[in-house]
């Protein structure tokens, strides 16, 4: 059975991983109880991030065990999907919610969705992805972006592995351009830790400090990347699970497609983060935007955030969003008629921003 027992035993470095059933031949009860009673686990882990991450482990090692056992991605995901639904039933029947309670359990489980997708799917490529050059650096990059460890813990990893525990590092999420998924990137310095999957590929980087700069200039030709803030190394999960949510908005147009850092990105990142505070802000700030039509709605929210993260220049504008700069200044006619005098206070600049990149991030 899926997750329960002792299960499979690991994929070990020749070990290669066959279906042997196709995904209609499939029977998907056992793991669909598991997967909804891992969400439940999940959406029961509000505030507390220690229960959070292990929640997300839980869900990884449901991804590995299903590849172990012949599962393809695409059956899994749909399973999921099918678990996700349940486990929000479950929830609601358990504690009697309805009316905003149950507003509120979709919302968390929607906010959520990507997280346990990417477990999932790191889980399952963890046990498909083939050979590994170096199995006690593969531990530490586990240890390091799935756990908090001790001390001790990342001492004694770090040293069966090699590796030199920095004073500060940062993570990063590399999306490839082309069909280079799976492959690691190359030409990295030996002490940059890399975990390549299937369609992402990420890194840690120890004392990221001018280098950091080089390293990406090196990787965007190739990758999409998205770099997470710099942290104590116990800390590392939680500058992927930033550099997971900035990749997220990039895909969404949201923050620069070619590489992206999240101290440039806090407001958006925050209102990502916080579902009802991204409903407010946006309820507060972009109600003009309701006079127009949902398609030109959409341009001015594109024109305006352009013209925001320009510093006002029509030009710069322009250039970001390829269209011509008398566009631009026709567009923005049309914003002050709409938005007034607030488009001139700095105040509520910064809040408009914010809500733009919320919005934008759904569209």
């Amino acid at each position: 059975m899926v997750g329960s027992g002792p299960g499979p035993r690991a994929a070990t470095e020749t070990e290669v991983v066959t279906p042997v059933h196709s995904p209609r031949e499939r029977p998907d009860g056992r793991l669909q109880t598991e997967l909804s009673q891992r969400v439940e686990l999940l959406l029961a882990t509000a505030g507390d991030r220690a229960a959070r991450q292990r929640a997300l482990a839980a869900l990884r090692e449901s991804g590995r065990r299903a590849a172990l056992e012949s599962w393809d991605l695409r059956t899994l995901r749909l399973t999921m999907r099918r678990s996700a639904r349940a486990a929000l039933r479950a929830v609601a029947a358990r504690t009697g919610a309805d009316g905003d309670d149950l507003g509120r359990l979709a919302e968390a489980l929607l906010m959520s969705h990507g997280d346990i997708t990417d477990a999932l799917a790191e889980g399952f490529h963890s046990a498909t992805a083939g050979p590994v050059g170096n199995p006690a650096r593969d531990r530490l990059v586990d240890l390091l972006l799935h756990r908090a460890p001790t001390p001790v813990e990342l001492a004694e990893a770090a040293a069966e592995a090699g590796w030199r525990v920095p004073t500060a590092l940062v993570a990063v999420h590399l999306t490839p351009r082309g069909p280079s998924a799976g492959d690691a990137p190359v030409g990295l310095p030996d002490d940059v830790l890399v975990r390549a999957l299937r369609s992402e590929a990420l890194l840690v980087v120890p004392d990221p400090g001018a280098r950091l700069e080089r390293l990406t200039r090196h990787l965007v030709p190739s990758w999409r990347v998205a770099v997470g803030s710099a942290v104590a190394p116990e800390r590392a999960s939680a500058s992927l699970r930033q550099a997971r949510d900035l990749a997220r908005l990039m895909r969404a147009g949201v923050a620069d497609a070619d590489c992206a850092r999240v101290e440039d990105n806090l407001a958006a990142l925050m209102v990502l983060r916080d579902p009802e505070l991204s409903e407010a802000i946006e309820r507060v700030r972009l109600t003009p935007l309701d006079a127009v039509d949902d398609a030109a709605g959409l341009r001015l929210a594109q024109t305006l955030l352009a013209w925001l993260q320009c510093g006002g220049n029509t030009a710069a504008a322009g250039r970001l969003l390829n269209v011509h700069p008398q566009t631009i200044r026709y567009r923005m006619r049309r914003l002050e008629e709409l938005f007034g005098d607030d488009l001139d206070d700095p105040e509520l600049r910064w809040e408009l921003e914010a809500a733009l990149r919320s919005r934008l991030s759904r569209s």
